[in-house]
């Protein structure tokens, strides 16, 4: 996202995005947005390549018309572009470590929660109240966060039997034309 706000500030002759006033800058960044998006649906198209893009989270105020206002961790990027990649990509994946909480009694009447976790890396694919998340795979809520076990469920690989070099990345056959 840098990239494209540092692209939106050259051709602007800007500073920064923000020099732009009224949010426009981000605005102008989209157009940025979708022709990376056209660029990655042609590889996907033509070359058929898979497209992974990757997001530090961010906490965000989630207002739900149904509940009262919560946080809940969403990728990190402006709010416009994350709309827009959100509705292309077929899988968001929230990975984290396997948490849970421990409550200790602290003497005189008070309760300290504390995190408790293994270490153990996973993968959510289901929208929860405490992150954003969707899959069209059919994925199961949680998995281990692995390759292996994600590509099981990969279009290419749903009815077949994983074998020990199928998790080995291959050559991309490349064809002129």
């Amino acid at each position: 996202e840098r990239l494209i706000w540092a692209d939106v500030c050259r051709k602007r002759n800007i500073e920064n995005i923000e020099d732009i006033g009224f949010a426009k800058g981000f605005s102008f960044a989209l157009t940025q947005w979708r022709e990376l998006i056209t660029a990655f649906d042609a590889l996907r198209t033509h070359r058929n390549m898979g497209v992974i893009m990757i997001a530090h989270c961010k906490i965000e105020k989630f207002e739900n018309p149904e509940t009262e206002t919560y946080d809940r961790y969403a990728p990190k990027l402006h709010k416009h572009a994350q709309a827009l990649v959100q509705e292309w990509v077929d899988e968001i994946l929230f990975m984290s470590f396997k948490v849970h909480t421990k409550q200790s009694d602290e003497g005189f009447n008070k309760k300290k929660n504390r995190g408790v976790g293994s270490g153990e890396r996973i993968m959510r694919t289901t929208e929860r109240p405490a992150h954003i998340a969707k899959n069209r795979l059919g994925l199961p809520d949680e998995m281990p966060l692995d390759w292996r076990e994600y590509e099981k469920y990969l279009p290419e690989n749903k009815n077949k039997v994983s074998s020990s070099s199928s998790s080995k990345p291959q050559p991309a056959e490349v064809t002129n034309g």
